[in-house]
């Protein structure tokens, strides 16, 4: 398990400040990349929603 695991399930916005901190620095050995793929999956989910909606209003 990832170091930042724990982080994510505590904290999510904390989560995201860690991810994009060891993004900018360049440390991507220490990203919680399992995470951080289902965070991406549902972000496009939930930004294909909101479309759909907008276009069948």
């Amino acid at each position: 398990m990832n170091q930042y695991a724990d982080i994510y399930e505590r904290d999510l916005n904390a989560w995201i400040e860690t991810q994009v901190r060891l993004l900018r620095q360049g440390q991507t050995r220490e990203i919680d990349v399992e995470h951080l793929i289902a965070e991406l999956e549902d972000m496009g989910k939930n930004n294909l929603r909101e479309l759909e909606s907008r276009l069948s209003s």
